[in-house]
């Protein structure tokens, strides 16, 4: 199993969708020595296509999931990280002296990086 891990992820796409290919042309190869047009060989086949599709359609749906969860949560931590920021700006107000100032500089200077 550890020799995966030290393959580089192109090679591993490469080689399973190679072993895809194989596996679609032995099957068409074998399905036409066969020449299988029974009603029943169709109904078989489409009851697995439509199976197949809603394999698919499930892990679309879990995929969007999930990535719209991350999306919402970097959006919340956007909006609480602003929101820290702008109440540290004004509390920095209550700052006596020049103290007030030079930490209002500061979180300027630090909100341009985060920018």
């Amino acid at each position: 199993m550890e020799i995966i891990y030290r393959q580089n992820s192109v090679m591993i796409v490469l080689g399973l969708f190679l072993c895809m290919l194989l596996a679609m042309e032995f099957g068409f190869r074998s399905g036409n020595r066969k020449q299988v047009n029974t009603p029943e060989a169709i109904t078989q086949a489409n009851s697995v296509l439509v199976s197949m599709l809603g394999l698919l359609a499930l892990l679309l749906a879990f995929t969007f999931s999930a990535a719209l969860q991350r999306y919402e949560d970097r959006s919340q931590t956007v909006v609480v990280e602003a929101n820290a920021i702008g109440a540290t700006y004004l509390r920095a107000r209550l700052l006596p002296g020049g103290m007030a100032d030079e930490v209002q500089a500061t979180l300027r200077q630090y909100l341009d990086i985060r920018i």
